[in-house]
């Protein structure tokens, strides 16, 4: 459990310093991309403020597979 929590700090972290994108920042933590948003929301860390070319970046990682 402290293993998972350490993660999901650091993905925080990272997040908050924008130094990676929401869905990596997930990754990272280990946790689905809706969770990592409640997760955000509880740390007041605000997960919308993309600009166009951020967006367009989470959608092709979303839409990569298909």
């Amino acid at each position: 459990k402290l293993k998972k929590e350490i993660k999901q700090k650091y993905a925080l972290s990272l997040y908050r310093d924008e130094k990676i994108f929401l869905s990596a920042a997930a990754e990272i933590a280990e946790m689905d991309l809706y969770e990592f948003i409640a997760e955000c929301k509880k740390n007041n860390i605000p997960v919308i403020g993309y600009s166009s070319e951020e967006l367009d970046k989470e959608l092709d990682f979303y839409t990569k597979d298909d």
